[in-house]
């Protein structure tokens, strides 16, 4: 799966998964683009907005060092914040992700 460059870098990748260090700087939006499953890592205090292809949107208030899981989908995101917004993401692999 294609990453947004401007605003991920990969940090590690296996068979299994793909470990990606996210960075926002505050205003920042990037494109939407394609989640696998994911468990996310926030480094950061964020205040972003998610948007989605259908164009609703969902605002994100998160605490540094918090853990969630997202499910795979279509999303942008935009910090809201007036700090950088950085988390680290691991992204879960499956052999029917990889034919996509």
């Amino acid at each position: 799966m294609k990453l947004d460059p401007t605003h991920n870098e990969v940090i590690l990748e296996s068979d299994h998964a793909r470990v990606v260090l996210v960075h926002f700087e505050a205003g920042e939006s990037g494109p939407i683009v394609d989640k696998r499953p994911r468990v996310i890592v926030a480094v950061t205090d964020s205040h972003a907005t998610v948007t989605f292809p259908d164009g609703h949107s969902e605002p994100r208030e998160v605490k540094a060092g918090s853990v969630s899981f997202g499910e795979a989908g279509r999303q942008a995101t935009k910090n809201t914040g007036t700090t950088p917004l950085e988390n680290i993401v691991v992204e879960l692999k499956s052999k029917d992700s990889e034919k996509k």
